[in-house]
């Protein structure tokens, strides 16, 4: 039955598959085998940490096929695993349409792959975010670099510093065996303004679709004073660019870097569709200028340094763009925090907000704030920073363990593990904290401990506290569906014609406060 639908339908139901079901499909048949198969080789994400699957949005980020391990030591054993894979079965090699590396992957291990792929994988048409060099000198000499649509500039070392004397010449050398006119996605790790100009003079304007910025306070000796007489819309055009990504490098704001890179001429670039600005220092001008002329913006990620929120000018241009289905930024929220520090003249103290009046909510503050947390009025003073550290349950769930894993983009990309902590892991480290603060909790009842369903409960009731922010921003956006505030991911939903946001993780139990119940007048006399 399966072996006889269509391939448009069958790649339907694929799209709705992870990776491990697609995995069990093949071995039901020779036949779902060859209908599967170049589905799951065909984008492939090697992270070098454990990926987390949201149970309740299985689709989610299942357009790319993972290193699948849960504890990070064991990633170069699976890299490994699927080189020995590729060795043994080269064809697979053909079905391979992109691959993305994370930045810590086995670095032998990676220069062997890339000369197995460059090899045999025939049909390849993105190889993208690998910083080393070798990778990127085995690439330049294959029969991949004239095919290939994305081209990685890789950095002289991971951190920035001096480069060697040698490096634009030799990174200079590698980029022009690719096909310029071939390229659609371009990252680049030092100043493009100084180095297309100087180095890879254009006859044509670059036809991106996609363009990774990274600013770096590098040194290139030899270089420091090479002129930069471009502007971005003078080597790429404007037209065609639709993701557009800026990480910033530096940590201090001695440069202005929005000047020093050219940044403003950025907004000529009127047909962007996603956009992510990262680690960078905020520029309100900046913003204002970028976001004025935009109609088609449908995802944006803003994630300035210290935490910078929007301000409420760039949220009225921003509600103008009647495309933006993602947003991902920092926001000062307009409730208080369930659990906030209050600075007094001498002295400090928490101070509890009951923002939410549900069932669940006023369990949570007496059977787990006041119970556990905080079950003596002089647990509420902070004699020093470690008092902060033990009981400061939000920063616990969203800074210092935090149970979200990171991600870039959550609905087309993996969510990976790199600082997260499972809730069973969060549970047992705010117990020991507590334990240090509260020595009796040694020798207490269960009803005093931490639980895994606690940190559920206080995630909930945190999601709870935020209503007012979360209706805000559905009556800004009314295209919204994935809305990420303050680090907290939600996605839209509509019950009774209301819509309402709920989170995307732990989201088992969850009962929205922004739903009302609709009264008709026959209801009124039942």
């Amino acid at each position: 039955m399966l072996e006889q639908l269509p391939n448009e339908i069958w790649l339907e139901i694929l799209g709705y598959l992870s990776q491990i079901e697609k995995s069990s499909l093949m071995m039901v048949s020779h036949q779902l085998y060859d209908k599967t198969v170049a589905s799951l080789y065909q984008n492939l994400y090697l992270n070098e940490r454990p990926i987390i699957h949201i149970p309740e949005y299985p689709y989610f980020g299942n357009n790319w096929s993972t290193l699948v391990f849960s504890e990070a030591g064991r990633s170069s054993v699976k890299f490994q695993a699927l080189f020995n894979t590729l060795s043994k079965n080269v064809e697979l090699c053909k079905l391979i349409n992109k691959i993305h590396c994370t930045w810590h992957l086995n670095r032998n291990l990676l220069t062997r792959f890339t000369g197995l792929i460059c090899e045999h994988a025939t049909n390849i048409t993105y190889f993208e975010n690998f910083l080393y060099i070798e990778t990127f000198e085995t690439i330049s000499k294959s029969q991949l670099a004239s095919q290939l649509k994305s081209l990685d500039i890789v950095p002289h070392a991971k951190l920035p510093g001096p480069a060697y004397a040698s490096y634009l010449t030799s990174i200079t050398s590698m980029a022009n065996k690719f096909n310029w006119a071939n390229i659609k996605s371009l990252t680049i790790y030092f100043d493009a303004l100084m180095w297309f100009p100087n180095f890879v003079p254009l006859s044509e304007k670059l036809q991106l679709t996609e363009l990774c910025l990274n600013l770096r306070n590098d040194s290139f000796p030899g270089f420091e004073s090479a002129p930069r007489t471009s502007k971005f819309s003078d080597l790429f055009d404007v037209n065609t660019l639709e993701k557009l990504s800026i990480l910033s490098w530096y940590e201090t704001e001695t440069l202005d870097v929005y000047e020093e890179y050219g940044l403003f001429d950025l907004s000529n670039f009127k047909n962007l569709k996603e956009i992510s600005l990262l680690s960078i220092f905020y520029n309100e001008n900046f913003l204002l200028s970028l976001f004025s002329n935009l109609t088609r913006l449908e995802q944006l990620k803003l994630d300035f340094m210290f935490d910078h929120v929007l301000s409420k000018d760039i949220l009225t241009i921003l509600s103008g763009i009647k495309t933006l289905k993602y947003i991902d930024c920092k926001f000062d929220d307009l409730d208080e925090p369930i659990l906030d520090v209050i600075e007094l003249d001498d002295f400090a103290i928490f101070e509890l907000n009951q923002m939410c009046l549900c069932d669940s909510c006023k369990h949570v503050y007496s059977d787990i704030i006041l119970k556990k947390y905080f079950p003596t009025k002089q647990a509420f003073m902070i004699q020093n920073s470690s008092d902060i550290h033990s009981k400061h349950f939000i920063n616990h769930i969203f800074k210092l363990y935090p149970i979200i894993p990171y991600f870039h983009l959550l609905t087309t990309s993996p969510c990976i593990a790199y600082r997260s902590k499972s809730i069973e892991e969060l549970a047992k480290k705010s117990n020991e904290l507590l334990n240090d603060l509260f020595y009796e909790y040694e020798s207490d009842t269960t009803d005093t401990k931490i639980t895994p369903e606690d940190i559920v409960s206080l995630y909930h009731c945190i999601c709870h506290s935020m209503r007012r922010t979360f209706d805000f921003f559905l009556k800004l956006f009314p295209r919204l569906h994935i809305l990420v505030i303050n680090d907290m991911p939600t996605i839209v939903d509509e019950q009774d014609e209301q819509k309402f946001t709920k989170p995307i993780f732990y989201s088992s139990g969850y009962e929205s406060n922004q739903v009302y119940q609709v009264i008709n007048d026959e209801t009124l006399f039942d």
